[in-house]
């Protein structure tokens, strides 16, 4: 009789410990955005804690770091070492460029790559696990092998027409990152204002890079002027070479390139307000177009170029090249001798 009370106790204890794991296992969230390529779920939870240990190549020490800074670890700590390691193989062309492998154990993660950008996807994808786990310190144990479909990933962010902080743009990398975006493609200067400071231009922020009226519409149906900055109620701002740089290093360390863009020959109403001999009337507030006879137009382009050129170190840059009237070059003497000689 008593054993077979025991049998039976022993098997309630088994039943009740496996109800218990599967419970478990319905709650763990695996929906990761963009769905990996191949997942396989597993069995149990990786625990972070904080004895948690993070082995890592030289080469990916930065990562890492931000990974670290970004989890979140309970403060209970275990006998047995949680480890997290990231790994760097050469050899795996199904890889490809961006790939990475994510393997979770209930001691160990593992995100395997063939370069810093592999392994920065598969940083974002752990950190996107937590974050949508019922309990965030338990990380559900799968397989994950992934890689983009396609190459550029971008988002173009206009801050012309509707100026953000720089904080505000920090906050838009860090989401762009864990959704594996990879190009920023910045607006940096358009009619609605300036945001680039060039120090040769002074007048480009000073006040090229402000308008009376905040919104695009408001400033649309009531001119189309400027104001100086410090001006009441002057809306605006631009961004410092430092602060862009700074912005660079910010986006580079979570995978993400910055594509500047500097709008010509049209949309260039604010630059022409306060340099018009650039423009082919010599007047502010009547052009909105470079003037392509003006040889100064090429010398201030030059400028602003270089000076990006120093901030950015993407392959592209941006120049707009839309809605280019060409009824303020039909008549101009300049404009006139340039299309005969070319």
């Amino acid at each position: 009789m008593i054993k077979k009370f025991i049998l039976l106790s022993a098997c309630a204890l088994f039943l009740i410990h496996l109800s218990k794991a599967q419970s478990s296992d319905t709650q763990a969230n695996y929906s990761v955005v963009p769905r990996p390529v191949f997942l396989v779920k597993e069995t149990g939870f990786f625990k972070m804690n904080a004895n948690t240990r993070f082995i890592v190549p030289e080469t990916l020490r930065q990562t890492a770091r931000l990974l670290k800074e970004e989890l979140l670890f309970s403060e209970v700590k275990t006998t047995h070492p949680q480890i997290i390691r990231f790994e760097l193989i050469k050899n795996d062309p199904s890889l490809g460029k961006e790939g990475y492998r994510l393997f979770i154990s209930p001691h160990e993660i593992r995100i395997i790559s063939a370069n810093k950008e592999g392994a920065i996807h598969g940083m974002f994808t752990l950190i996107q696990l937590q974050q949508i786990q019922p309990d965030g310190y338990l990380i559900p144990c799968l397989e994950i092998t992934d890689k983009p479909r396609f190459a550029y990933r971008g988002f173009m962010l206009d801050v012309s027409r509707h100026f953000f902080p720089i904080s505000f743009i920090q906050k838009l990398i860090n989401l762009m990152a864990v959704y594996k975006l990879n190009n920023l493609h910045l607006h940096l200067t358009d009619g609605a204002g300036w945001r680039l400071q060039v120090p040769k231009y002074p007048l480009l922020t000073s006040v090229a890079a402000w308008r009376p009226q905040e919104t695009l519409q408001q400033w649309w149906e009531n001119g189309r002027h400027y104001s100086q900055e410090g001006d009441p109620n002057a809306y605006g701002g631009y961004y410092t070479p430092a602060q862009l740089r700074q912005l660079v290093k910010y986006a580079s360390a979570r995978g993400i390139n910055i594509i500047p863009e500097i709008e010509m020959p049209a949309h260039s109403e604010e630059v022409l307000a306060v340099y018009p001999e650039l423009s082919c009337s010599g007047r502010p507030y009547e052009n909105s177009s470079f003037c392509i006879g003006n040889d100064s137009t090429f010398t201030f382009l030059e400028d602003v170029l270089t000076e990006v050129m120093k901030i950015f170190p993407s392959k592209y840059i941006h120049i707009g090249g839309d809605e280019a009237s060409m009824r303020s070059w039909g008549d101009n003497p300049l404009n006139q001798a340039l299309m005969k000689r070319e």
